[in-house]
């Protein structure tokens, strides 16, 4: 005997139904949650992160501003230190234009007297004495102005101006120093760029230099010939000096800019009273206004 029984319960699909949406929403809100919670893991490791970063910046400004800061005090020692050192090279200067040149200049003017009176005429050993010492006198007098002359350019900077090249070195020729030297000597100037954007003293001393450098160093058995010319080059101008004179051997053209160096070491040769900073002094004018390479 077979039996089938049918729930005929009312509702009863409808109880399944509910039942399966419920569990389909608790999977749906365990979902969201789960999305929740790694959402909530991932804004507090950014935040971590975040803080990790700010932290980091805050130190680097602060070492920033520690290094500013030491920078600063490091700098204002340094400007303190550079005042220190030109009151002193201006004392320097001052002391050496009071105790030293003006004891070289008095010998020099007692030296001329005694030439003027006649007294070294009858005595050849009083003579020789005499110019010995009129001679170092005027050594002596010309190396400290020429040390002056060096300690000056860390106290001053002359503005530059546009200046005219022929009219600087026709002025220095025309200046007692060399207008007796340069009488029989062949000057030729040569300015494709006549006029420069250089300070208006500092070419005078190059000049000055260079004139009293090439007439110290002359040949004996030839007229002096000397050439200043100007070229346009890329970017810059190139001021040339040349004479005919002995020259400078190889190894011994950078050792002539140092202080105190001398071409000529012969007491015979060239001049007396070449103190050896004349080149010095124009590669350090040359080389304060960024020319280095012009006029050597």
């Amino acid at each position: 005997m077979l039996s089938v029984i049918n729930d005929i319960t009312p509702g009863r699909h409808a109880d399944q139904a509910i039942w399966h949406y419920q569990e389909r929403l608790e999977e749906m809100v365990d979902l969201q949650l789960q999305a929740l919670e790694l959402e909530k893991a991932s804004r507090q490791r950014l935040l971590f992160t975040a803080v990790i970063l700010q932290m980091l910046a805050i130190l680097l400004l602060i070492w920033l501003s520690l290094r500013l800061f030491r920078s600063q005090k490091e700098r204002t020692y340094l400007l303190r230190q550079q005042e220190k050192y030109n009151r002193e090279l201006l004392r320097l200067n001052e002391i050496m234009a009071h105790h030293f040149q003006e004891p070289a200049r008095r010998l020099v003017s007692f030296a001329q007297r005694l030439y003027q009176k006649g007294l070294v005429e009858t005595d050849q050993d009083v003579r020789v004495s005499v110019d010995f010492i009129h001679q170092q006198a005027l050594r002596l007098s010309y190396l400290v102005r020429d040390i002056q002359r060096y300690l000056a350019l860390d106290q001053v900077d002359p503005p530059s101006r546009l200046i005219e090249l022929s009219a600087i070195i026709e002025q220095q020729m025309r200046e007692a120093e060399f207008s007796d030297r340069l009488i029989n000597v062949s000057v030729e100037l040569n300015f494709a760029v006549a006029k420069v954007y250089f300070p208006k003293s500092y070419m005078q001393q190059i000049f000055r230099i260079l004139l009293d450098n090439s007439l110290n160093n002359a040949c004996a058995d030839k007229p002096l010939q000397i050439e200043v010319k100007s070229l346009k080059q890329a970017g810059y101008t190139l001021i040339q000096f040349i004479d005919n004179g002995r020259g400078i051997e190889p190894e011994y053209r950078e050792q002539i800019f140092e202080m105190f160096s001398r071409i000529v070491n012969d007491p015979d040769l060239g001049s007396g009273t070449s103190t050896g900073m004349g080149l010095t002094v124009l590669r350090k004018m040359v080389e304060k206004k960024r020319w280095l390479g012009a006029c050597l």
